[in-house]
């Protein structure tokens, strides 16, 4: 097979974010903790999307976001939706709509969310990784068991109608 034969036959991707978010996938933000600023990174294109404006010049589908903060407090993450325009962390139980932005927090906010990887076309970001690796008994640095975490998400993904879910990770 051929390029051209394997883009005929392949399903043509469906974007939330054009040419860089597609939907129904997994995606890795990664970097050094502190400095290199991803959960900011995912907060503004989190924003982006469940308002329907461009991320960095880049055309958004809108739809709704999880955003699961794991660490921080509802004080912290109020600041930084402030700071990017959002006025504050919405509702944990608002139902999801289209343009809504709901801030979950800690594992119980994670496990709220997993029903929606399989029901609905969401955009979910889960901030960080090492916090779902620690509940699930996962060591960070065995491949295999992180590898496992993401096929198991990738199932739940693959079942519903259009789900998409960034991992925020440091190294």
């Amino acid at each position: 097979w051929g390029a051209d034969e394997l883009a005929d036959i392949a399903p043509p991707l469906t974007w939330v974010v054009e040419g860089l978010v597609p939907e129904k996938s997994q995606l890795i933000v990664a970097g050094s903790p502190k400095t290199s600023k991803k959960s900011w990174l995912c907060a503004v294109l989190a924003d982006c999307v469940a308002s329907g404006k461009p991320f960095m010049g880049f055309p958004t589908v809108r739809r709704p976001v999880v955003y699961l903060a794991l660490e921080g407090s509802k004080d912290y993450m109020g600041r930084r939706w402030k700071a990017i325009g959002r006025g504050g962390a919405r509702s944990e139980v608002t139902p999801l709509t289209e343009g809504s932005l709901i801030t979950r927090f800690g594992i119980a906010g994670y496990e709220r969310t997993l029903d929606a990887l399989r029901t609905t076309e969401v955009l979910v970001v889960a901030d960080p990784l090492v916090r779902v690796l620690a509940h699930k008994g996962l060591n960070e640095n065995d491949s295999a068991e992180v590898a496992g975490l993401l096929y198991e998400h990738e199932e739940l993904i693959n079942m519903g109608p259009g789900a998409t879910l960034i991992w925020v990770h440091h190294f």
